[in-house]
């Protein structure tokens, strides 16, 4: 597995591998500062430099290049909103338009429901459907596959 976290000013990488007994263990590892301006408050701003960036990275991983290509990715918690929340079943859509905004697809929507006696608590995480993609354009190119995205 490879865990890359994206700042406005750092990749880092790490790659694991499990062990017999199931184990992960760090195999190789790497960090490198990035020019100004590529990434901007957690968005892509240069899809084709974030991708050489994160090339380079991957050939310069210690002690050896790192290989992994099923990718975990951590994103800044600026571009994603978790908010937490007492609705009843037919008043949840109408909460998350009023954090979102009217277009409900432009993002991608999880929640874990928390029962309560008459209402529900809500435990809402949102994320564009934007940033999501120009992940996915940086890493596809180079035969990465995202398995998992996190905030910090």
């Amino acid at each position: 597995m490879l865990y890359l976290h994206l700042s406005d000013t750092t990749i880092e990488a790490i790659e694991t591998h499990k062990s017999l007994m199931g184990q992960e263990k760090i195999v190789a590892t790497c960090r490198k500062e990035i020019p100004e301006g590529l990434i901007v408050e957690g968005s892509i701003e240069k899809v084709d430099e974030v991708q050489n960036q994160v090339k380079e990275v991957l050939a310069n991983g210690y002690p050896k290049p790192i290989s992994s290509n099923q990718v975990s990715l951590i994103v800044p918690e600026s571009q994603i909103i978790t908010k937490r929340f007492n609705v009843t079943q037919e008043q949840l859509t109408t909460e998350i338009k009023n954090i979102v905004g009217e277009d409900l697809t432009a993002f991608e929507h999880f929640y874990k429901v928390i029962p309560q006696e008459e209402k529900q608590e809500i435990l809402y995480t949102g994320m564009k459907r934007e940033l999501i993609e120009k992940w996915q354009d940086v890493l596809h190119p180079l035969a990465l596959s995202l398995v998992f995205l996190s905030g910090e």
